[in-house]
């Protein structure tokens, strides 16, 4: 992949400006300090395994480890990394998230290069690649997420350059694109299991081909089979948890993928519902709410024109195969995983973001729906500009809001949300605004000790981010929402309460709110006095 484009150059630059300039914004999610110590135990397995490190008491052991099948092809290098900056230590605490939040950003940014690059490999239409991509970028939610998501954002990725590289791969059938395409592969298929569908088109098309280009046949097959050898190892070499029983571990995670260990409630259109017994269009809801409007709307006719493209292609199936490859193959990744995740009864939670992998082929699609817009446009000049000006007004109320609402991006829903919002889902889910809530008390409270209970574990990790000599003034505690009404006065009493309202939609027993933040009118964190209690 070549970008030589000045123009394509400062874009990119530019838009690496703006992720340095910010990256330190961001709070810390639930699942970072998950994802940290999933790295440690791996290499501290890794280590043993190979005589590098003495067996260690104070870190578990990989296979009795409650997250071992847990794939960590980002968190190992993450944790090196931190080791060689001399981050892993508590006084470097918020050194080391800001340095794991810029990882995070390099990577997903590293994929919008692919993403363009894959774009003007499909399309003719010299705009469509430079509006994809800033669609992409200007979809707030991922945008946010780029900068603390190591695990479904790092997907995202994996799967955009995997697409890249298998686009090319079934072009030539060349040994270089198969290399990077099989390394592009087993990571994502390391980063979540649903990689295993990179694969599984390669070979679905590849064996296609076979009938297709008869006088290629051996070549190819051989091609082909090496690419299955080369991602099967690779898959392995990156996940210690398989070095061990490779078919049976891999076939064990597969399984807890299906129906994942998730023992919590969701607030779903005003109903609290366990995570497991989620109505089928959970889903496919969230996509709808959380992705503006106009992505979801192109989206739809993209699908529309895909389908009766394929009708027509099918009268004449090794006509203009390639571009039609190329359509089904999008088509496959933005829909194939939301059926099976309906049809297996998959369990999830936290919105679609199990399901993000599948974003760039799902504006790819969009893509497909815009250009057939624009074509079908020209017909009518006024049709054009207006076809213009509603994605230009698009990009730039995503671009304004997302300026606005920094950096809570993460919070974003559309227009079609039921009102009030807080009422009828979770917002802050992930618990990024604690960041802020607790700057505030430190910047506000000069006292030499305060103690802060929080709602959820968030608000403890996200006191790491705090300065040194903040973090020493603050002790965070966390008490369930559930157990704070068994509670006596005594257990709650402290200096502040700080709550997303994950769980609980209200504050009680605390009544006195000294400090919010508001996203389009809907609190999304609030800071109690801590001493103001009905009890």
């Amino acid at each position: 992949m070549k970008i030589t484009n000045w123009r394509v150059i400062a874009f990119f630059s530019a838009y690496l400006l703006l992720g340095l300039a910010i990256y330190k914004d961001y709070g810390i999610s639930f699942d970072e300090p998950i994802n940290r110590a999933n790295g440690i135990v791996s290499i501290q397995y890794v280590g043993e395994t190979l005589g590098l490190l003495a067996p260690s008491t104070d870190i578990p052991k990989l296979h009795d480890y409650y997250d071992k099948d847990y794939g960590v092809v980002f968190d190992v290098p993450l944790v090196i990394g931190e080791k060689a900056l001399g981050y892993n230590s508590d006084d470097k605490s918020q050194q080391l998230y800001h340095y794991r939040h810029l990882m995070t950003f390099l990577v997903f940014f590293l994929s919008t290069l692919f993403f363009y690059a894959t774009a003007a490999s499909v399309f003719t239409n010299k705009w469509l690649p430079w509006l994809g991509t800033l669609f992409l970028i200007a979809s707030p939610r991922i945008f946010a997420e780029s900068f603390y998501n190591s695990k479904d954002i790092i997907c995202l990725s994996a799967f955009i350059i995997s697409t890249y590289f298998l686009l090319q791969f079934l072009k030539t059938y060349a040994w270089r694109p198969l290399l990077l395409f099989s390394i592009c592969s087993a990571i994502a298929i390391n980063i979540r299991l649903t990689g295993v569908i990179i694969p599984a088109l390669a070979l679905g098309w590849g064996a296609i081909d076979l009938f297709r280009l008869r006088k290629q046949t051996t070549p190819i097959a051989l091609k082909l089979g090496a690419y299955a050898v080369l991602t099967a190892m690779f898959t392995v070499v990156f996940w210690p948890y398989l070095w061990k029983a490779p078919l049976a571990n891999f076939q064990f995670a597969f399984a807890n993928m299906s129906k994942f260990r998730a023992n919590m409630d969701v607030l779903f259109f005003g109903d609290r519902i366990p995570a497991m017994e989620l109505p089928w269009y959970y889903i496919i809801g969230y996509v709808i709410i959380t992705t503006p409007l106009l992505y979801v709307v192109l989206w739809v006719l993209g699908i529309v024109n895909v389908l009766k493209d394929s009708v027509r292609h099918f009268s004449a199936f090794w006509e203009n195969f390639e571009p039609w490859r190329t359509q089904l193959t999008f088509f496959v990744i933005s829909t194939a995983p939301f059926a099976l995740v309906i049809l297996l009864k998959s369990t999830l939670y936290d919105g679609w973001r199990q399901l993000y992998f599948t974003y760039g082929a799902f504006l790819m699609i969009a893509l497909y729906g815009l250009d057939w817009v624009f074509e079908y446009a020209k017909k009518y000049p006024l049709a054009l500009k207006t076809a213009q000006a509603v994605v230009l007004a698009q990009l730039i109320v995503m671009g304004v809001w997302m300026g606005l609402n920094h950096p809570f991006q993460q919070t974003y829903f559309n227009t079609l949300t039921p009102t009030p919002v807080a009422k009828n889902f979770e917002i802050d889910y992930w618990g990024l605004s604690y960041k802020q809530g607790l700057e505030w008390i430190v910047q506000h409270d000069k006292r030499p000790h305060i103690k802060v209970v929080a709602n959820l574990t968030p608000g403890v990790y996200n006191r790491m981010l705090l300065d040194k000599s903040e973090r020493a003034r603050v002790e965070c505690t966390y008490l369930k929402p559930s157990v704070r009404d068994t509670l006596k006065r005594e257990a709650l009493e402290c200096d502040y309460f700080i709550t997303e309202f994950r769980y609980r939609p209200d504050a009680s027993p605390y009544t006195k709110e000294l400090y919010s933040i508001k996203v389009d009118g809907n609190t999304i964190l609030a800071v109690y006095d801590g001493h103001q209690l009905v009890r």
